[in-house]
């Protein structure tokens, strides 16, 4: 394995959507495979998506966050256009 520049967009594969048991007030955790434009699959959170309005092929682009605290940091999968 090596890195690789990519472009940073994508398409979702498949997702699932996790519930935060006992609050509607938390929104759900939602996980995606996103197949990269130059081929490589990746597994990201979903951010600034409504998981109702995802489905297979839905473009997606690739940021990164460090959760609040520190840590590593994750990619994840936004809105293709910001804003």
């Amino acid at each position: 394995m090596e890195w690789r520049e990519a472009s940073g967009l994508g398409e979702v594969v498949t997702w699932t959507v996790i519930p935060v048991r006992g609050t509607d007030a938390v929104p759900p955790t939602v996980v995606a495979y996103v197949e990269l434009a130059e081929g490589p699959w990746i597994t990201v959170r979903v951010r600034g998506i409504d998981p109702a309005k995802l489905r297979a092929g839905h473009p997606v682009r690739i940021g990164f966050e460090t959760p609040e605290g520190g840590g590593e940091t994750i990619p994840i999968a936004l809105p293709p256009h910001p804003g």
